[in-house]
């Protein structure tokens, strides 16, 4: 069975934090908000519903900050996981930043992200 996103991003936060940095899930996707009608069971009923992204397009799963309090952004992927342009955007403005960005597959691949440009 192949490895899921989720499961790669908790073994890559368990390693940062044991590498004495933090990094935190950043979650995304659309919700609904609205005036709560009425709730039955799993059925919520909204008055005046309208839809909300969360989060900005290309942003990474994960961001937080090194030991020295650097920015570090990773964007996990399975292996064999599609890139989107935005996302290749946003890591590549943010290593141009000077931030500690990238993708990884694995913790060893995340650990060379916080690892470089002298973070060691």
């Amino acid at each position: 069975m192949a490895v899921r996103e989720t499961e790669i991003q908790s073994a890559i936060m368990i390693a940062a934090s044991a590498d004495g940095h933090r990094l935190f899930r950043r979650m995304a996707g659309k919700c609904w908000l609205g005036i709560v009608v009425q709730r039955v069971a799993d059925i919520l009923t909204l008055k005046h519903p309208r839809m909300v992204d969360m989060g900005v397009e290309g942003t990474p799963d994960l961001a937080g900050h090194s030991r020295t309090g650097r920015a570090i952004y990773i964007e996990a992927k399975r292996l064999g996981g599609r890139r989107r342009t935005a996302q290749e955007r946003f890591i590549l403005a943010a290593q141009e930043s000077g931030c500690l960005a990238g993708f990884a597959s694995s913790v060893e691949e995340a650990r060379a992200i916080w690892t470089s440009r002298d973070e060691r």
